[in-house]
């Protein structure tokens, strides 16, 4: 609901500075239209919000179960002092029988480097479990822990203890309190998950949307207190990698394993532009959340560590900044629209001349072809503030850096990641781009409802980014 007042806050500001009774009602037709195509979006993921809420309330308090689910939930574990700074923690069983032979591989790995041991029967068993830390979306302004619990209790259910942590949301805070509270959360994780079963070596952190834009700024911050530390520690011989897994660092400087950001927001500027393109810019909390777009480069991980590198990546990327046909959005919803989605978005190429989705690829993507990019719509301002102060030292502290976006992604679409790929590419950091031709953008993480991890069937019924993701967590490369 403060999303939908914000956005009406929006449309009011928006036709305020329009002049002429008839600009005003051509514009206050179409916010009219996008507003209509939002309630039946919103209106058709009812159902999963219903499945979202049974699951979250159905799920046994860990220290009250005197059976053994596959999954029990620790409910409002508080990582900082706001009153939304709070996460769950979905804790699994410490045994659970791998699906198919290319998971049962990755787990063999993860055994062999982790201390498991894996039976002959290809039970895992460990006495610390590998970590995920999943920060949510919701354009900065909307969002709950429950809302993932579907997508929580399955990825537990696949031999990972799953923390899923809200924050204080637009218009309470701005984006770099947001920013500090997820890299409180993820110093509470070090310092404590070993309590709940978890390895605090083996934390994957996890962003979707916003949530990906939020964990790409966090790890920037903290591999400037990294490198700064590093510097003051000389007579260690350590690289930065390594420094992160030294279980004596503070944690306030630790990183974690790996970085997956799925379908998230890296160039604030450039996803402003697209948009403008969709007559959605003002409508959105986006800026006003950055708090202006004079700020938007102090909040684009994209630009920060481009300019980290001395400007090397030449982006090549389509026509950013043309509007798609339609305009609402309401169609990122439907995970039906695949790859026709491409033929409603100009400019835009085929996937599979990016990357392919491959979760045992070692060789990074190929750029796509350079075309030209069209001017900006909305031109950006002037006088922006620059980007903070970062260096290739701090960049190299960065974990490894899995991106996921798709084609069918039209509210943040697969461009954002693959800016972010080509500038982490420049920097000589690790990092892959997987592009799908199935997700909306919703569908990263609502699309995880169906037969139990811990059964025969659910593996057997596993999507190919479900699975890349679970391995990714699993077994960080």
């Amino acid at each position: 609901m403060g999303s939908v007042t914000e956005a009406v806050k929006g449309a009011q500001i928006e036709l305020a500075a329009l002049t002429g009774p008839r600009a005003k009602a051509i514009r206050l037709l179409r916010l009219t239209r996008i507003f209509a195509a939002e309630l039946l979006g919103s209106l058709i993921i009812i159902p999963y919000g219903v499945t979202a809420l049974r699951v979250h309330r159905s799920l046994q308090p860990r220290q009250r179960s005197s059976s053994k689910p596959s999954v029990t939930i620790c409910r409002d574990v508080p990582y900082a002092t706001k009153p939304r700074t709070v996460m769950d923690i979905y804790v699994p069983s410490q045994t659970f029988h791998p699906p198919t032979s290319t998971t049962q591989q990755a787990i063999q790995n993860t055994a062999k480097t982790s201390g498991h041991h894996v039976s002959e029967q290809g039970v895992a068993e460990s006495k610390q479990l590998p970590v995920a830390l999943f920060c949510h979306g919701g354009v900065w302004a909307t969002g709950a822990k429950w809302h993932y619990a579907p997508m929580a209790k399955q990825v537990a259910q696949a031999g990972v203890l799953t923390c899923v942590l809200q924050y204080s949301l637009y218009p309470d805070a701005l984006a770099p309190q947001m920013v500090d509270e997820l890299s409180q959360a993820l110093t509470w994780t070090f310092n404590n998950i070993s309590q709940h079963g978890g390895n605090p070596n083996q934390v994957s952190l996890v962003g979707h949307s916003a949530g990906a834009q939020m964990c790409a700024m966090a790890l920037l911050h903290r591999a400037k207190a990294l490198s700064k530390y590093k510097q003051s520690h000389e007579g260690s011989s350590k690289s930065g990698q390594g420094l992160a897994q030294d279980t004596q660092l503070p944690a306030h400087v630790r990183m974690p394993a790996n970085f997956i950001g799925m379908a998230g927001v890296y160039d604030i500027e450039t996803h402003y532009q697209y948009e403008y393109g969709r007559g959605v810019a003002e409508l959105s909390t986006m800026k006003r959340a950055m708090g202006g777009r004079l700020k938007f480069p102090t909040q684009s991980p994209a630009l920060i560590l481009n300019a980290a590198c001395g400007g090397k990546a030449q982006v090549k990327l389509p026509g950013l900044a043309e509007s798609p046909a339609g305009g609402s959005g309401w169609g990122g919803r439907l995970a039906a629209l695949g790859k026709a989605v491409q033929g409603r978005l100009p400019g835009f190429m085929a996937a599979p001349s990016v990357t392919t989705p491959n979760p045992t690829a070692s060789r990074p993507p190929a750029n796509p072809p350079a075309q030209a990019v069209s001017a900006p719509l909305n031109p950006a301002p002037a006088a922006v503030e620059p980007v903070m102060p970062f260096t290739l030292q701090e960049a190299e502290q960065l974990p490894p850096v899995t991106l996921m976006s798709s084609t069918a992604d039209i509210i943040v679409p697969w461009h954002q990641s693959e800016e972010f790929h080509q500038v982490l590419q420049a920097c000589s950091l690790a990092t892959q781009h997987r592009v799908y031709h199935d997700r909306s953008h919703a569908g990263f993480v609502i699309d995880w409802t169906g037969p139990p991890l811990d059964s025969q069937e659910g593996w057997q019924n596993l999507s190919e980014y479900k699975k890349d993701l679970i391995c990714k967590i699993r077994s960080p490369c």
